[in-house]
């Protein structure tokens, strides 16, 4: 029975069902922070060009037989900047005992939103092969059912499914590792030991600020959470600061576990290289001697001739933003010039519209005052007319004097023409003779004959009214 104990206790160890290593169920790694696919596929083609990184990572140095993984990832985008695939493979040990190995393809889909936002949606799935070599187990006894054999192997299905928001700077992702929680089945001639792929839960967010001139400097807090359904959890925060993207620095704090310091730089256009140091801050810090991850990246596809390129279409594209914008400027310009144009031009054709209509009232106007010429005296200028003929219009006619300077058959311009003496300051009427048919303006009532030759001549002698007439009302 206690070489059961042992047994079980290896393998929940090389799973990491206890809260110090919750999530080494899934591989820990601690520079996840460059290349977040690992726990989320969603991330996958998020970058510009296509990436591959090796990891390797030594856990709890003094430890013989300490945790070591090996992980190859590749992932890229596509030119439409819409889909990413991507996958990786990795292998974890525990001592000689337990060894896992697994991986997964990885796709994602980027749907922009606007307003510099994406969302994008991820899925991975592969497999994993979980082994235990028995043969390497020291034991006390050596009959014990549970370590009959050499080598147990187990294999199931494994899926992630999961989801990245975003906007400029800011960056939200969450994510589920192991989401199908397959069972894992070790098989001996007694007995079987029963093992599952517990359902994690992974969720981060981070934000990016740049300055500098050239905005070349970046600083990047970031926080992670992982946990499982009985809510083992652990947390991460960390800050990266970036310049130019040459070199690299981050520290960080994992919760309960280890105090962690990256560092990168860019050795080749193409190549990149990082390390990380973990170091232990629980009950394991006086032993275990600390963690070492390295890193190597490599990008395919780009080189300084691609940066060069990249950095010429950026220029371009800000050039063709700022001009854009001016020509939105003066197209806003021109068109209220065009609408001021256009009510200009409006106001012109009323003005000439009232134009032609008046000088239509004026030939009207001189046409008829030659066909009433037959009706004036030319000597004295009167006009003998019988009251109970007379109809008022405007006015009154109560005298019997008016000095009437225009007679007209039509009424709207007898109107007309009294509107415009009366703008002049005259005190001007209409009166309409029934029995002639005419309408007749006046600007002026006399009290007697002689009172309104006077004020005829005076007209005439500043050439105004010349064929003006003096009305008598019988």
């Amino acid at each position: 029975m206690m070489c059961r104990l042992v047994m079980l206790t290896m393998i929940l160890v090389g799973a990491g069902i206890c809260k110090e290593v919750v999530a080494q169920q899934i591989p820990l790694y601690s520079q996840y922070l460059y290349n977040r696919l690992l726990y989320n596929p969603a991330e996958t083609g998020t970058g510009d060009r296509t990436v591959a990184h090796f990891i390797y990572r030594k856990q709890w140095q003094n430890f013989q037989g300490g945790p070591e993984t090996r992980l190859l990832s590749v992932n890229g985008g596509f030119p439409n900047k819409r889909l990413g695939l991507g996958g990786y493979i990795f292998s974890d040990y525990t001592g000689e005992v337990v060894k896992r190995i697994g991986g997964k393809l990885t796709y994602a889909y980027h749907l922009p939103l606007g307003d510099e936002q994406t969302l994008s949606l991820g899925i991975g799935a592969g497999v994993v092969d979980h082994s235990i070599d028995r043969e390497k187990v020291r034991i006390e006894d050596p009959t014990d059912e549970v370590i009959t054999g050499q080598l147990d192997v187990g294999t199931a299905v494994d899926a992630t499914v999961g989801l990245r928001y975003r906007w400029k700077g800011l960056k939200l992702g969450v994510s589920v590792p192991q989401v199908v929680e397959s069972d894992l089945r070790y098989v001996n001639n007694r007995e079987d030991a029963n093992y599952q792929l517990a359902r994690h839960y992974t969720g981060y967010g981070s934000y990016e600020f740049q300055f500098g001139s050239d905005d070349n400097w970046g600083l990047e807090p970031l926080v992670m959470m992982r946990t499982t359904e009985d809510f083992q959890y652990q947390l991460d925060g960390n800050l990266i600061a970036t310049y130019d993207d040459f070199v690299w620095l981050s520290a960080g704090y994992r919760w309960d576990y280890a105090a962690t310091f990256s560092a990168g730089v860019k050795v080749h256009d193409l190549i990149k290289v990082g390390y990380s140091y973990d170091l232990a801050v629980n009950e394991l810090k006086d032993f275990s001697g600390g963690s070492h991850e390295v890193m190597l990246g490599v990008v395919f596809g780009g080189g300084q001739k691609q940066e060069d390129e990249d950095k010429k279409f950026k220029e371009l594209n800000e050039r063709l933003d700022t001009i854009s914008k001016r020509n939105d400027s003066l197209r806003g310009s021109l068109k209220e010039s065009k609408d001021s144009l256009m009510d200009t031009k409006m106001e012109l054709a009323q003005k000439t519209a009232e134009i032609d209509s008046l000088k239509k009232d004026i030939g009207n106007f001189e046409k008829s005052r030659k066909e009433e010429g037959k009706d004036v005296q030319d000597a004295k200028r009167t006009l003998t007319v019988d009251r109970e003929n007379l109809s008022f219009v405007t006015g009154d006619i109560k005298k019997n004097y008016y000095l009437v300077v225009s007679s007209n058959r039509v009424e709207k311009w007898a109107r007309m023409y009294h509107k415009k003496l009366q703008k002049q300051g005259y005190e001007s009427g209409v009166v309409y003779n029934k029995k002639r048919d005419w309408y007749y303006v006046f600007i002026t009532k006399v009290q007697d004959m002689e009172g309104g030759l006077q004020e005829l001549y005076k007209l005439r002698e500043q050439n105004k009214f010349k064929d003006a007439w003096i009305h008598i009302i019988k």
